[in-house]
Formats: C-alpha cells, sequence, structure tokens
C-alpha cells in the first residue's frame, strides 16, 4: 500500500513517524509508528514528504465510481491507525504489487 509519510512526531531514537493512508472515498487515517518498523534501513533521508510503501495483505475487491476498483487490506506487523483499525477499503491505484516467488525458488 502507497502512503504518505508526513512529518515526525519524535524524532529521539527510534523515531516516530506520522503516516498517512488515502482511504477510499477521501477520508485520511493516520498512522504512527517507529521509524525502523516504517522504513528499511538507509532507505529515509529525513526529508518530507516521503513516499513508502506499507506491507499489507488484499482481502478482497469491489466495485468503486467508474471503472475504479476498491480493495480491502490489512495492514501487517501490528500496523493500526489512531483509532486501532488495521483494515481499510483503498483505491486500486494505491496498491503496490510484488511478485510472489516461485515455489521451490530459493
Amino acid at each position: 500500500m502507497r502512503v504518505e509519510a508526513g512529518r515526525w512526531v519524535e524524532r529521539e531514537w527510534p523515531g516516530w513517524i506520522e503516516v498517512r493512508l488515502r482511504e477510499a472515498g477521501g477520508n485520511v487515517a493516520l498512522i504512527v509508528d517507529k521509524e525502523p518498523v516504517l522504513f528499511r534501513q538507509d532507505e529515509f533521508d529525513g526529508v518530507f514528504p516521503a513516499w513508502i510503501e506499507l506491507p499489507c495483505d488484499v482481502e478482497g475487491w469491489s466495485a468503486g465510481e467508474g471503472d475504479e476498483r476498491i480493495a480491502t487490506i490489512r495492514l501487517e506487523f501490528g500496523l493500526e491507525d489512531e483509532n486501532g483499525r488495521a483494515n481499510f477499503q483503498v483505491s486500486e491505484a494505491d496498491i503496490v504489487s510484488r511478485p510472489q516467488p516461485e515455489r521451490g525458488a530459493q
């Protein structure tokens, strides 16, 4: 899921960052977590805004307006928004696909 890291909440180690997840319909969910959870090592230069990818599972699809498809996702690693939600409906355009390794591949 592609999201925008918007600002530091706390710079002291481990560093807490606020992330904005755009939901289908236009609402924005705020997620605050540690920099090492949100960014891979040496991936973040400390400049905002920064676009990052949060790991998630797509649990289903539904029709949106026009040709838009809406994904129901669940964030991984225990990530939740400020209201304790881990499930969201988001636009297909914000989903980033990663190829899965073939079975038996090393």
